[in-house]
């Protein structure tokens, strides 16, 4: 009989926490984005209101050695596809924030990561809620069994860890034997579940794989997540506890990098959600205060120059509209008016000219000489002396009395 490589993992302790990761049902779309550069439209997707939905692949954790490549992706980002039996709900992003502030998590402005002060998470740790609906809510296409049995496997469900972990199989980098890569897959699966479970790890000092109970649990699973695996030929013929030392370092650099962008996506959903809270807050309690007439109230300024502004741009609009209209009326009257007048101003500066002139003339006939050698136009082109003599005998021809043979006439 063979001795056996790994004699510690023969006879394991119970788990206390953890009973084992649940690998089935929980994937719920195609696992085609994993393969492509591509960025899917959101009506694809599983949650479309997903924050990493418009990101690049490039963006997500991904590790690639020459024994062993792993990349992640969010469940949200899959894509849709027709099953014969529905596959277990996945949180979408929505309620991952509405169970956050429940929770008590808050933004904070300041940095990427929310304020987890006021809640039961501690620094370093995904935040999920401990007790979702993935990990306790049966498989649809199996019979549903009744009370007790039923509660009986509820808490069988409540011990394990869900996980969606695949292994993408190839003929180059696995071998051309079909018992091969399933060996692979094989072991793969084994190494995490005692990671997980009983929280192995390996002892240098002792050179054999310690168990650590507390170790185990949810931190090497991150939920929400798919898991995508490389394996090589080079993880055949590798004992379990270098492969279980190498995979608890690639997980938790993995998942230490998700938790980052976790945090800075739930950051900005819980900043924006109050953002909007806060605009509505105001935006009613303005419009209330001017609906009441309360000028004591505090009126938001920023609300009131926008109101301002948009009621000047329709009266601007309205003037405009009523000039256009008034134009397009009178049509051809306000050309000629137009004309008239231009020919009524030239008419008046023409007369105007011709008085200054004149007087132009009587003024240098007054400095360089006398009335009489220079006529002005003003009087008719008489001299003085001349008018004085018409006047005289005019006057005489009214003065003088009647002869008397016209009396007896």
């Amino acid at each position: 009989m063979s001795r056996l490589r790994c004699p510690e993992i023969s006879r394991l302790p119970r788990s206390t926490k953890v009973a084992s990761v649940q690998w089935r049902n929980q994937t719920p779309g195609s696992l085609d984005p994993f393969f492509t550069l591509q960025v899917y439209k959101s009506d694809l997707l599983i949650d479309p209101n997903h924050p990493a939905a418009p990101l690049k692949k490039a963006v997500f954790p991904s590790i690639r050695r020459d024994d062993l490549g792993i990349k992640m992706m969010p469940l949200g980002l899959l894509l849709r596809e027709e099953r014969q039996f529905p596959a277990i709900p996945v949180l979408s992003w929505r309620e991952r924030v509405e169970m956050a502030q429940e929770a008590g998590i808050t933004c904070n402005p300041r940095l990427n990561t929310p304020n987890i002060r006021n809640s039961k998470f501690k620094p370093g740790e995904q935040l999920y809620p401990m007790h979702d609906y993935n990990n306790v809510l049966l498989p649809s296409h199996k019979i549903t069994p009744c009370s007790p049995v039923l509660g009986l496997m509820l808490k069988k469900t409540q011990r394990r860890v869900p996980m969606s972990l695949h292994v993408a199989t190839s003929k180059v980098r696995m071998g051309q034997f079909r018992h091969q890569r399933k060996h692979l897959e094989t072991r793969l699966r084994a190494a995490i579940n005692l990671i997980v479970t009983k929280g192995a790890y390996f002892d240098r000092e002792a050179g054999k794989i310690g168990i650590n109970m507390d170790d185990g649990g949810r931190k090497w699973a991150m939920q929400g997540w798919a898991y995508m695996f490389y394996p090589t030929t080079q993880l055949y013929h590798k004992p379990y506890s270098e492969l279980i030392d190498l995979l608890r370092l690639l997980l938790m650099n993995l998942n230490r990098k998700a938790i980052e962008l976790e945090n800075k996506w739930l950051n900005d959903s819980l900043m924006k959600e109050e953002r909007s809270r806060q605009d509505q807050s105001s935006t009613r309690h303005n419009s209330d205060n001017l609906k009441h007439g309360n000028k004591d109230a505090p009126v938001d300024r920023d609300l009131l120059s926008k109101m301002r502004l948009v009621n000047l741009q329709k009266a601007h609009s309205r003037q405009a509209d009523l000039a256009a209209a008034t134009a397009a009326s009178r049509g051809f009257s306000l050309a000629s008016t137009f004309s008239t007048a231009k020919s009524t101003s030239k008419h008046q500066a023409k007369h105007i000219d011709n008085a200054q002139a004149a007087e132009s003339d009587d003024r240098q006939a007054s400095e360089e000489g006398t009335a009489e050698d220079f006529p002005s136009k003003i009087l008719a082109g008489k001299s003085p002396a001349v008018w004085k003599e018409e006047v005289v005998s005019g006057l005489s021809l009214l003065i003088e009395p009647p002869s008397p043979e016209s009396r007896t006439r």
